[in-house]
């Protein structure tokens, strides 16, 4: 009795060589090797005559075919499943040369012509055999290897072999399982010499079909997805195929792009497994138009589907390139269907800051600093790019987080937090919208010209990973700290300081009209004239105001008519005087534009001397009016700067200037700083040997408690600095020394040594490179400061230390050393948490400024700097200690890196040789 089994020393690779080598290889060498033959084991003999008797199909193809299907198998069974070891290189081969003969004599031979034909060509491998079989004889072939590929399909040998014939298994699998049958039919009614469809047979292939489909949809399931979306994309896109074979092939197709991972491996598939944008731009246009097209039955399903696997790949990073091709196919979504993509796309990232503030659970602090962090993240890819291949989406799809984004700026306006930048990119968006801009700066200033929905007011704290999170609790609105962050956000802006600056007007001469609280209406107006301020010493603003002063020339018109109206009410002076400050300028100024035009001037100089006549002012401000007629009238000639006219008096401008300091009015003493300020840059005559009188006049203005006299004082001082420095820091740094040893006696505020700190440091910093000559000075006046015992005082002295050491880096020399130990001293003892935060900002700051060099500098000092610093990061109970002590060794860690892995540079030397 014959064993079960095959014998396990059958060599079957060297009959799968001979077979491939010897047989099968062109019609005239089909017949199989008998000496090949004889090598078989007796049972597989028998097993290879049953079955091709059993499939009536008798060609010696088909024995051919059956011989290397059971050797296949029985290799399967007896040798590789029972191997801890893969085949070699030449095993591998012979396998897959055999698996490619199986293709072409069980496979081919049985597909329709529609398939048959236009895949031999992209398969050159397949053997051209013109062989004469019936249709039940095809049908039995094309079974019998599908079912046998499928079977060896679970040996991950052989699985690799297999897959380089993928795209003919799958057009067999799909014809097995969907082609329309023949109906059956009565025997009277069909010739004897047809084919002959019996109710029978029909069962069979019913259930045999039904077996197929199975087993396609395990195929599709295991297969690489993006191996299967690319064989059926070419299915699909074969010519002369049935209808059926394209409705099913897209069926088939939809549910693998509505699987988890579909859209990505649509894109790999199409863009032949290496998604590289810069080649396949075309591509990924075209790709990203089909998904965004309805397919299938459920339009809500799918776009369910695929737009969740959108907003997975525009988060993702763990995938090359998958933001870029979740930005495209978004916004061809968006161009296709923009409903779909505002509900399930736009509106899912925008939750977090759609969410009505006290009226759902954010959940916890962790969850919402990560909510906010990744949808502020993918706003800003969807919104903002620099990439020109990539067309962002319209910004007004978002109008409805623009008050949301504005308190998440407010928040951070003063913080090293990393969303600021991103709010603020966005902000700059939104209000570069000319429909959007007058309502949202409305919206941001908390007016309600303009209602529009631009969300709630919500209130952010800072989480313990440095993030923002939602309290949900609603913000209590300061419009003056509003309008300072409007302002910071839009001062560096090329156009939005001049339109801030024409709304502010405008809206300046209507709260007067509007019918509100005395106390309210006087705060917006008290706001509204700080912001104008503010912005008509932009540089922006003034460069606009000369080439469109219309707008300037009838808000000051519309001020004198108010208060010619109602002359006992004098609270327009102080914007009056401002604004014709700022006409003063302009018409002063001596690069006017070619197609300047001095009419609207001439006009204002008759509407302002009609309304002198009429109207008693105060004589400071008939004084400014005066002077800008004659400069109208002398084409621009300012009578100050030349002696033209005989109306004006012999003053310098110095003179001038310490005038201005003397008046009562606010505006007049801040004209006066400035013109100094102006006096000191230009190097002018009048100021010469007057350096001493000029400190004092700035360091007096600095205890000045209004924010507009106190940034002139500053700005002065360091004017001064630049053109004295030797003198001048002397002098400042001998008197921040002095207010912290007299502080307690002579009741030195703290807020005025800070500002003289701040002072130094913006002298620093406009120094550059002459800054490490006064290093000594500057640095043993901060740390003097630090021992002060007012903390305001010591965090202020800590953060102009740490700027210091930023912009001297490795000139720092010896004294980091001290100025490290400085900082340890205070992080292990200050009680204060601001003073501890200034410490570590400092390490920060100190490590940016030495670059590459802080290995170097520090030496032995930065393994024990590197250690507190991470303790600080796990252990300390601040969390914005713990930021601080992040960004610090997060600046280490660049540094190192980029020491280590340094990029090559390709040079190549070229040499002349003298001769």
């Amino acid at each position: 009795m014959e064993s079960s089994e095959r014998p396990v020393d059958v060599d079957y690779h060297g009959i799968l060589l001979r077979l491939t080598t010897e047989g099968g290889t062109n019609n005239e060498k089909n017949s199989l090797n008998c000496q090949v033959f004889d090598l078989l084991p007796e049972k597989l003999k028998r097993e290879i005559e049953e079955s091709c008797s059993d499939g009536g199909d008798t060609a010696d193809s088909r024995k051919y075919l059956q011989t290397i299907l059971h050797v296949l198998e029985d290799l399967q069974m007896n040798v590789l499943s029972k191997s801890e070891t893969f085949m070699s290189v030449n095993e591998y081969r012979c396998v897959k040369i055999a698996i490619e003969q199986v293709i072409s004599l069980g496979v081919f031979p049985g597909l329709i012509p529609g398939i048959s034909k236009e895949l031999r060509a992209l398969y050159p491998s397949v053997l051209d055999l013109q062989e004469d079989l019936t249709d039940l004889g095809k049908y039995s072939r094309l079974s019998t290897t599908v079912r046998a590929m499928v079977r060896m399909f679970s040996e991950i040998s052989l699985r690799p072999a297999i897959l380089t014939q993928l795209g003919p298994l799958l057009g067999a699998l799909v014809q097995l399982s969907h082609a329309p049958l023949m109906k059956p039919k009565s025997q009277d009614n069909v010739e004897p010499s047809k084919f002959q469809m019996t109710p029978e047979l029909y069962d069979k292939l019913q259930n045999e079909q039904m077996e197929f489909k199975r087993i396609l949809t395990d195929i599709v399931n295991n297969c690489p997805q993006s191996a299967v979306i690319k064989e059926l994309m070419v299915l699909f896109g074969l010519q002369n195929i049935p209808q059926w074979v394209k409705k099913n092939v897209k069926l088939y197709l939809i549910n693998l792009i509505m699987e988890p991972t579909g859209v990505y491996s649509l894109i790999a598939a199409t863009c032949q497994d290496t998604v590289d944008l810069g080649i396949h731009w075309d591509r990924l246009d075209t790709i990203s138009k089909l998904i965004a097209m309805n397919h299938g039955n459920n339009p809500e399903e799918y776009y369910s589907t695929v737009c969740s696997q959108l907003l997975e790949l525009l988060s993702s990073t763990a995938v090359r390139s998958s933001p870029d091709i979740a930005r495209t196919c978004i916004r061809t979504l968006q161009e296709v269907h923009p409903e779909v993509s505002k509900t399930k796309i736009i509106d899912k990232i925008c939750e977090p800051l759609l969410t009505t503030p006290g009226t759902s659970d954010v959940g916890s602090r962790t969850r919402g600093e990560v909510e906010i962090s990744k949808c502020l993240e993918n706003l800003t890819k969807l919104f903002i790019s620099t990439d020109a291949n990539f067309k962002c989406l319209p910004i007004d799809l978002i109008a409805e987080t623009a008050v949301p984004l504005f308190c998440i700026y407010k928040k951070t306006c003063q913080s090293p937090c990393l969303l600021r930048l991103k709010s603020k990119e966005l902000l700059i968006n939104l209000l570069n919208s000319s429909d959007l801009r007058d309502k949202l700066i409305c919206a941001f200033l908390g007016h309600d010209i303009h209602p529009g929905n631009f969300g709630g007011q919500m209130k952010f704290e800072f989480g313990p990973s440095g993030g923002l999170e939602v309290t949900g609790e609603v913000e209590e609105v300061n419009p003056e700290n509003s309008a300072d962050c409007l302002f910071d956000l839009v001062k560096d802006s090329p156009d939005l300081p001049w339109h801030l600056f024409n709304y502010s007007q405008s809206f300046f001469c209507k709260i007067r009209k509007r019918e509100a609280n005395v106390l309210d209406r006087l705060e917006s107006q008290l706001v509204v004239m700080k912001l104008l301020l503010s912005l008509a010493n932009c540089k922006s603003v003034q460069e606009h105001q000369l080439r469109h002063p219309e707008h300037l020339i009838g808000f000051i018109t519309e001020l004198f008519e108010e208060s010619f109206v109602s002359p006992g009410d004098d609270d327009h002076v102080d914007i009056l005087y401002v604004s014709l400050m700022l006409i003063k300028e302009i018409v002063a100024e001596r690069k006017k534009p070619k197609d300047w035009s001095w009419t609207p001037f001439d006009n204002l100089s008759r509407f302002l001397k009609e309304r002198l006549t009429n109207w008693k002012c105060p004589e400071h401000l008939k004084s400014l009016i005066v002077e800008v007629q004659q400069i109208v009238r002398q084409r621009g000639v300012t009578p100050r700067f030349e002696d033209l006219s005989v109306e004006e008096s012999n003053e310098s401008p110095f003179d001038k200037a310490l005038k201005d300091l003397t008046d009562p009015l606010l505006p007049v003493r801040a004209h006066g700083l400035i013109s100094l300020t102006k006096l000191i840059e230009t190097s002018s005559s009048s100021i010469t040997g007057k350096s001493d009188l000029l400190v004092y006049l700035f360091q007096q203005n600095l205890k000045d408690e209004d924010s507009f006299i106190y940034l002139a004082s500053i700005n002065g001082l360091s004017a001064l600095a630049l053109k004295f420095p030797q003198k001048v820091i002397g002098i400042l740094i001998q008197e921040f020394a002095d207010m912290t040893r007299e502080s307690d006696s002579t009741g030195v505020a703290p807020e005025n040594r800070a500002k003289l700190g701040e002072i130094l440091v913006k002298t620093t910093r406009l120094l550059g490179d002459m800054a490490p000559a006064y290093k000594t000075t500057l640095i043993n006046g901060f740390l003097c400061a630090v021992r002060d015992t007012d903390p305001m005082v010591r965090a202020s002295s800590l953060s102009c230390l740490g700027e210091l050491c930023n912009v001297l880096g490795f000139s720092l020399g010896n004294a980091v050393i001290e100025v490290l130990y400085c900082i340890g001293c205070i992080i292990e003892t200050d009680k204060f948490p601001e003073c501890r935060r200034a410490a570590v900002l400092v390490v920060t700051l100190l490590i940016r400024g030495l670059g590459k060099d802080v290995l170097g500098n520090l030496g032995s000092q930065l393994l024990p700097v590197y250690r507190a610093l991470k303790h600080l990061r796990d252990n300390d109970d601040d969390p914005v200690l713990r930021l601080h002590a992040q960004l610090a060794l997060e600046e280490l860690d660049s540094i190192v890196k980029s020491l280590l892995f340094v990029k090559p540079q390709l040079e190549k030397s070229i040499f002349l040789l003298n001769r």
